[in-house]
């Protein structure tokens, strides 16, 4: 795959297409993007672009005019591979003249006590469809209505009555399978089981009724069926291939896939632990494996069993499930792309998007049922890694996204970023949007592991102003369209900071000691509501806000960690002196405790939040912690490979420290109100760098490793002849203890540091202690004199070389020693001289990348 490392940093935007563009709109928008700082774009036709035009050749002329058009403007591509959004269905391509590729769900109901033998599905419904109103019905439903049919009775059980959530560890019987005696009735709006006259059914028992069917109006694909996806293959990337023809790899360099999904559904008589329709395969095959005892008892399991069997069949049937369909759909975009030299990108759907929490996005919506919530299997079908993220906050997204990526050997992430509505229908956007607003959300992100920035959206059209319809009105499609904002032609500057700052980070590793398990059996034994989802998220806050590196890590990985000398725990490609488990209480395996033992047994730090799995509480390197703290806990400080931040005040001060083949990188964003003082000092060391940063500044530094000077140091008093001396101890305890004057400190050394004579380095010589006023020389020339802390001294640029330099000392200390000498009033020795060895930094101070006047 081609891919131009001059773009691979810049903003991307999605280009909005509400019509099918002329070249010189094509041209002209495209230079309009180019000329603000963009390196990417993506086309995707909206819903106010007509649906009967999509992939017709007058399209996918006017698409290959605009690709072309994108080159010329220096531009490269991602194909958007959908109408709207939730790929799949290709704008109904997919499933027409292919009913049985549409979506298909499983559905259940528990009869009542006054009619125990009749189940019932009715008033099916989708919050998240129907949310978007009557503009998404029509895109994702034939005629814009939600029909089923084909529906199958999967399994029919039969239970003891009880209270609640049904459970077979609260009943002494387990539930009787009566499949064979369902009588299934149904039509397009839902079903009605009941049990045959001669069903064997004991008195005071329900029936639990698992049922399938196909949505028969949907244009939305069966996600577990690999058939959808290489349809979906067929009639939308094979048309785009052969219209981009010579262009796949360059400028085209990926295909986007944007939430995929499938329904959601949620009916009246739903219950039990699931909280949407769960995708169905009537070869319901695979599923045998997991269940000796019959389909049947395996769905009520999953569905109603609130026990520890129930949990453990719930993380069995979702690693089945999401494997399946991941497999199914993420694989067979994979090998296509992989096969036409393009890469394969996008975003599946994230519950946690727009908060820190797991399940702060969408709350109403049980995710285990798409996809199974195995963010880390999906990326590996990917090339690159893309999140999205909500509104202008700093959120999870970009940190998911970045540790995500890393599983997998690659640093950084794709951010999507949109705005929906406070108030109001969210999708009529955040026109209120200001360049500062838009900087500052690109800046989080970027320090919380984005390496571009991806802007929703660059738009063709600003609608109709007196057309007030959400989605087919472009003026109301998740705003702003940022070309149409009276400042984009000045965002230049803000482009070309982000880029530098981007550029910058991922010239550098990130130093990420800590590793949070993402609990994925957690989520899905014990869905959202478990308190997992919080804990999570708050020490990811906690972590993020104090610019302390961390990554998300597969709950899996644990069983393959190996602990290495640190002490560390090896997890994959990567060393952590940190681990916490936040809500973990469900492991995928019994291995998955032994790694975590040993590596707590040598030193290292475990620590965890209730509820735990059993066998974890005995591997926490303390007691487990009621709550996530108010600050990042010492220990975990301690263990920190970077340097030590300090600025008091109220509002964030956001950090990236990176580590490059020269030192440490740094990047700081002061996103408070008020002007921000920051030290930065060396773990164990005194030794700080001091910067003001005004609001909204952003600063890279890169810092070499501080050059303790511990050795070959001699001390001349009193004009004599120079003895050596160990900087770190006073001249009274090394044969002057009367002596009070000035002692003169001299030392030979050499420099390894590349690009000495570079004049964007900054270089600094700090005395830490010293006793009590000193001057310094270097190589001859003075540097001045200090009679109070801070002893620091500014090195000339050019004074430093690679090897022979010359550092002279002349410390003054007090006369103490002197006069108390053999009188009853001297209690102890003062201390005199250095009592700290002398240390030389070097600092490279990026310059602004925005313009200032």
């Amino acid at each position: 795959m081609a891919s131009n490392p001059e773009h691979a940093h810049r903003p991307a935007a999605y280009w909005f297409w509400s019509h099918v563009a002329d070249a010189d709109e094509s041209a002209r928008q495209l230079e309009q993007l180019a000329a603000a700082g963009f390196g990417t774009v993506l086309i995707q036709p909206r819903r106010s672009f007509p649906l009967e035009l999509y992939l017709t050749e007058e399209y996918l002329r006017a698409y290959r005019g605009a690709v072309r058009a994108a080159a010329r403007a220096g531009l490269s591509v991602g194909v958007y591979d959908e109408y709207c959004w939730i790929s799949g269905h290709g704008g109904g391509r997919t499933v027409r003249g292919a009913d049985h590729l549409r979506e298909r769900h499983l559905f259940w109901s528990t009869s009542n006590p006054t009619a125990p033998r009749t189940t019932t599905i009715s008033r099916i419904h989708s919050e998240w469809i129907d949310g978007l109103g009557g503009a998404e019905r029509e895109w994702l439903y034939d005629g814009g209505e939600r029909r089923f049919d084909q529906w199958r009775v999967v399994a029919l059980l039969a239970h003891p009555r009880h209270s609640g959530v049904a459970s077979a560890r609260a009943t002494a019987a387990a539930p009787l399978d009566l499949t064979a005696w369902a009588v299934c009735r149904a039509d397009a709006a839902g079903a009605t089981v009941t049990l045959a006259a001669d069903a064997p059914l004991p008195d005071g028992w329900l029936v639990s009724a698992y049922i399938s069917a196909r949505c028969a109006s949907s244009r939305l694909i069966n996600y577990l069926d690999a058939r959808a996806a290489e349809r979906f293959v067929e009639v939308v990337y094979e048309p785009y291939a052969r219209a981009l023809s010579g262009l796949l790899g360059d400028p085209v360099e990926y295909f986007a896939f944007d939430h995929p999904y499938a329904g959601f559904y949620d009916w009246r008589e739903r219950d039990g632990l699931i909280g949407n329709s769960l995708m169905w395969l009537e070869d319901s095959s695979w599923l045998h494996g997991l269940a000796p005892g019959g389909l049947g008892r395996l769905l009520w399991d999953v569905v109603h069993n609130a026990g520890e069997d129930g949990r453990r069949a719930r993380c069995e049937f979702f690693a089945a499930y999401s494997e399946l369909g991941i497999t199914s759909f993420f694989g067979t975009l994979a090998r296509w792309t992989q096969a036409h030299g393009v890469g394969l990108t996008g975003h599946e759907y994230l519950p946690f998007v727009g908060g820190w929490g797991l399940d702060d996005g969408f709350p109403a919506v049980d995710a285990r049922v798409n996809f199974g919530l195995d963010h880390f299997a999906i990326d590996t079908h990917r090339t690159r890694t893309l999140v999205d993220a909500a509104n202008f906050t700093a959120q999870l997204s970009p940190c998911f996204g970045a540790s995500v990526a890393r599983a997998h050997g690659r640093e950084g992430a794709v951010v999507e970023q949109y705005a929906a509505r406070a108030s109001g229908h969210y999708a009529a956007g955040y026109w209120e949007l200001s360049a500062e607003q838009l900087r500052m959300q690109a800046l989080r992100l970027e320090l919380l592991g984005a390496h571009q920035f991806l802007l929703h959206a660059f738009s063709q059209s600003d609608g109709e102003p007196w057309n007030g319809a959400l989605l087919s009105n472009p003026r109301f499609d998740f705003p702003p369209a940022i070309n149409f904002e009276p400042w984009f032609h000045q965002l230049r500057e803000v482009s070309d900071e982000l880029e530098t700052i981007a550029g910058f980070l991922a010239g550098g590793a990130q130093v990420r000691d800590i590793a949070i398990v993402y609990p994925l059996h957690t989520i899905w034994a014990d869905g959202a509501s478990a308190p997992h989802a919080r804990l999570v998220g708050e020490w990811a806050e906690l972590l993020a806000r104090a610019g302390v590196g961390f990554d998300l890590v597969d709950d899996r990985a644990l069983a393959q960690a190996e602990p290495v000398a640190g002490p560390a725990l090896r997890i994959g490609r990567h060393r952590y002196s940190t681990i916490i488990l936040a809500g973990v209480a469900m492991l995928p395996s019994d291995g998955s405790v032994e790694p975590l033992a040993r590596f707590a047994a040598t030193g290292g730090l475990v620590l965890g939040c209730p509820p735990l799995a059993g066998p974890l509480r005995a591997v926490l390197s303390q007691p487990a912690l009621g709550s996530v703290p108010a600050s990042v806990p010492e220990q975990i400080m301690r263990r920190s490979g970077g340097m030590a931040l300090s600025s008091p005040g109220v509002g964030t001060l956001w950090s990236w420290q990176g580590r490059d083949a020269h030192g440490l990188r740094v990047v700081l964003l002061n996103d408070a109100a008020h002007a921000r003082s920051v030290e930065l000092g060396w773990p164990g060391s005194s030794v700080a760098f001091a910067l003001l940063l005004e609001p909204g500044d952003a600063r890279a530094l890169n810092i070499r490793p501080a050059l303790a000077l511990e050795r070959g140091w001699t001390l001349s008093a009193c004009g004599g002849e120079g003895v050596p001396v160990d900087p770190s101890v006073g001249w009274e305890r090394q044969g002057f203890a009367t002596f009070a004057g000035a002692g003169l400190y001299r030392a030979s050394f050499d420099l390894d540091w590349p690009g000495l004579d570079d004049p964007a380095y900054s270089h600094r010589l700090t005395l830490p202690e010293v006793h009590s006023t000193a001057g310094a020389r270097l190589n001859g020339q003075e540097l001045g004199t200090t009679t109070s802390r801070p002893h620091r001294f500014a090195i000339p640029d050019g004074l430093l070389r690679p090897s022979g330099n010359v550092l002279e000392l002349e410390v003054r200390n007090s006369a103490a020693n002197r006069y108390y000498a053999g009188s009853p009033f001297q209690t102890e020795l003062q201390p005199s001289g250095l009592t700290a060895p002398p240390v030389i930094t070097s600092v490279r101070r990026h310059p602004d990348a925005r313009k200032r006047g």
